[in-house]
């Protein structure tokens, strides 16, 4: 319809001038002496308006010739704009896929086709970044130094980027520096702030550690909860590193809110200070009142050791009264119980104590109250008794050694959230050692502080899981860094150094095993003859594998139970050699194979009492330990070891029916003991031996 109506108004406009010029008989008249010039009007009319358009037509051209170059500048400059982005957007996207070498060339193309100077800066730091999580620390360090130059050194990016760099690099001395130039300017800056609330955290300075809680808690940037446990492992830190005199000890005691004081871990510990300088007054008042609010198992425990430090007489009666007061509202606490018997040994109430630790082994045995039962024992002159418990004692602690599997009980310090995590700084200990599950080879357990390897080769493999602090080394000529729960594995006859890495050094447990070990293990994996299982170069950050071998290494070096040893050995490095050999070895098939399973149980099942080695198992059907392991797990459904086990069990109820003692039956049976026995047969039934068996009867 609007097409329409402009062509009606267009056909209308054009006939009126049709006959506006058809009636028009005027004439223009130029004068140009000595000439004359007439026109009609209408002639005159439409060469003015010629002339007019071509003088326009002429104008605009000159202007785009002459702004010709600008616009080609503004179309390359929109063509760079458009590629950077485009390369910005693979840089970020292989950054997050976690492709930081490929991030790294994208991102570098976008910076040197960038010319916006803030934008340029934001390209160079995320190159630094990645080639940082790539390792490429002489690529990382050009590009900061770019940035450095470009911002003349007042960049608040740069200097947080640098801090978290080099604190993952345990340089927290140049990190600490980096934080102090992001704080210059924004001095309230919270990720700073909280990075050097961990560098002082690992440091051991316990008054920046308490300033910086303060300050965060302030800005909500720690809840209220998190704020009070560093404060309190402050404090704890403060009573270790700063030896106190009786005077200063009530000072800084008195410093401390109420909150703080009713922290069981801080006044156990301050409980202790106390004994130490002398002043068990003061130990024993700080006890009792913080008793009066929290009934905590440390408190009860410190409150034990009261009188072991001397003291006036009659001390020992009236705290033994108080407590047994305590007993009447807390008659169950095994704690509480221990903690009498401590206090009856030192008033020389033999028969109390007696009385006292019987009675909390009775609620609940722990190693500590077996061993001290025992001791007391011994003391009476009753060898005998004073042995079980103590066989008891070592039963529970091995069995709690048992339960913890992996993390963080193997570590050799235990990370806690929020807590001054750092270790002491190791001494140089080393343990080398050898097990005849693994012919031919040495184990170490070791931790260095000062100790700096030259330049040396091993003739078998060298395999080092760090358990704790960092190692560098020299490796394949580059420099590489091992952190905890890494594999710094080494190939036979290649030459590394070794030294460490944080400000308190490293530790770590090491196979040694030889070539023709891993080559016969390879070729078990595989079911063929393969090549060598060289292992890949460079630090190998895999916490499953190394999980596995550590937990393999303690089974070995506890030599507890030679068969679930063994199995976590080959099982570790199976995964190692598939995972991270240069040829990794693949799994055949595994096929059935009944006689040998059935041959395999009943060796198992021959005598429970007697312990069997992986490798006597293996020999008696004519296989590889590895294939046996494997055999079995995938035929029944658990591991050889852990059947016996169960086998053990449930021969156990066969004899508790006849009425069999439950004594008797642990030491027919292969138990460490009674007591391990006991929470073996729990764990699996879920009653205890004497209780099933006055049920079964």
């Amino acid at each position: 319809m609007r097409l329409l109506l402009w062509l009606i108004l267009l056909f209308g406009l054009a006939t009126g001038l049709s006959l506006l010029v058809h009636a028009n008989n005027g004439y223009a008249l130029l004068f140009l002496p000595p000439w004359r010039i007439e026109l009609s009007l209408n002639a005159f009319v439409l060469i003015v308006a010629g002339l007019l358009l071509g003088g326009y037509s002429l104008v605009r051209s000159l202007d785009w010739i002459v702004a010709m170059p600008i616009k080609v500048r503004q179309y390359r400059k929109s063509r760079r704009e458009a590629t950077a982005r485009k390369q910005r957007t693979e840089a970020l996207t292989a950054m997050l896929e976690g492709r930081y070498h490929l991030a790294e060339r994208a991102i570098r193309k976008t910076a040197e086709a960038e010319h916006d100077k803030a934008a340029r800066q934001a390209d160079l730091l995320i190159g630094a970044f990645v080639a940082n999580q790539s390792r490429d620390f002489t690529r990382r360090d050009a590009y900061l130094e770019e940035v450095r130059e470009a911002s003349a050194g007042r960049s608040l990016a740069l200097a947080i980027m640098e801090a978290e760099m080099f604190y993952g690099q345990y340089h927290n001395r140049e990190a600490l520096e980096a934080i102090e130039r992001a704080l210059s300017i924004s001095p309230k800056l919270t990720a700073a702030l909280k990075l050097e609330l961990k560098i002082r955290q690992q440091e051991k300075d316990p008054v920046r550690v308490l300033e910086l809680a303060e300050q965060l808690e302030r800005s909500d940037a720690l809840d209220p909860a998190q704020a009070a446990r560093i404060r309190a492992q402050a404090r704890l830190a403060q009573l270790k590193l700063e030896p106190m005199d009786n005077r200063e000890l009530i000072r800084w005691w008195s410093t401390l809110g109420t909150a703080e004081k009713l922290n069981p871990l801080l006044a156990a510990a301050a409980s202790k200070s106390f004994l130490r300088v002398g002043d068990d007054t003061q130990a024993e008042a700080l006890l009792v009142n913080t008793l009066e609010h929290v009934w905590d198992a440390r408190l009860i425990d410190a409150y034990g050791e009261l009188g072991r430090h001397g003291g006036r007489e009659g001390d020992a009666v009236k705290r033994l009264a108080r407590a047994e007061g305590w007993l009447q509202r807390y008659p169950d606490d095994h704690a509480l119980l221990l903690a009498l018997a401590r206090l009856c040994v030192t008033g020389a109430l033999w028969g109390k104590a007696r009385t006292y630790l019987e009675a909390s082994v009775a609620v609940h045995p722990t190693p500590v109250a077996l061993a001290e039962l025992g001791h007391l024992l011994e003391q009476l002159g009753e060898m005998e008794a004073a042995t079980d418990a103590y066989r008891r004692s070592l039963g529970l602690a091995l069995d709690a050694l048992e339960k913890v599997e992996l993390h963080p009980s193997l570590r050799f310090y235990p990370e806690e959230s929020g807590s001054m995590a750092a270790p002491e700084r190791f001494s140089d200990k080393a343990r080398f050692w050898r097990s005849p599950l693994l012919a031919d080879a040495e184990l170490l357990t070791a931790q260095y502080y000062a100790q700096e390897f030259a330049p040396h080769w091993h003739e078998g493999f060298s395999i080092p899981i760090i358990q704790a602090g960092a190692q560098s080394y020299q490796y394949r000529g580059s420099r590489c860094l091992a952190d905890t729960r890494c594999i710094a594995a080494i190939n036979p006859g290649e030459i590394h150094t070794g030294e460490r890495a944080t400000e308190h050094g490293w530790a770590y447990r090491a196979f040694y095993p030889t070539l023709a070990w891993m080559q016969r293990l390879a070729d078990d994996i595989a079911g063929r003859t393969v090549g060598t299982p060289w292992l890949v170069s460079g630090v190998i950050q895999d916490a499953e594998t190394a999980a596995k071998l550590t937990l393999a290494h303690c089974l070995l070096e506890s030599n507890a139970d030679p068969l679930a040893a063994e199995t976590a050995l080959l099982s570790a490095f199976a995964l190692l050699i598939k995972r991270h050999a240069a040829q990794p070895a693949s799994l055949p098939a595994l096929q059935a194979d009944t006689p040998r399973l059935v041959l395999l149980q009943a060796k198992l099942a021959e005598d429970l009492a007697e312990p069997i080695s992986l490798s006597e198992l293996a020999a008696s059907v004519g296989l590889s330990p590895f294939h046996v392991a494997r055999l079995f797990s995938r035929s029944v459904g658990m591991p050889p070891h852990a059947w016996r086990q169960q086998l053990r069990l449930n021969r156990a109820q066969g004899l508790l029916r006849l009425g069999t003692p439950a004594s008797e039956v642990a030491a027919a049976l292969g138990f460490a003991d009674q007591s391990h026995f006991n929470r073996q047969f729990k764990r699996a039934f879920g009653a205890t031996p004497g209780n099933w068996q006055r049920g079964g009867v």
